[in-house]
């Protein structure tokens, strides 16, 4: 069964706050990488 997952302009605001958050503040920008890779799938 397969699924459309559509992201809201909130979430995408949301998930680039994670991801600066991530490289800046706790200096893994292989976390934010992975976690991109991860949002990719869908």
């Amino acid at each position: 069964m397969a699924y459309k997952i559509f992201m809201t302009i909130d979430a995408a605001e949301e998930l680039e706050k994670i991801i600066q958050y991530l490289i800046e503040k706790k200096r893994n920008p292989q976390a934010a990488t992975s976690l991109l890779n991860d949002f990719a799938k869908y």
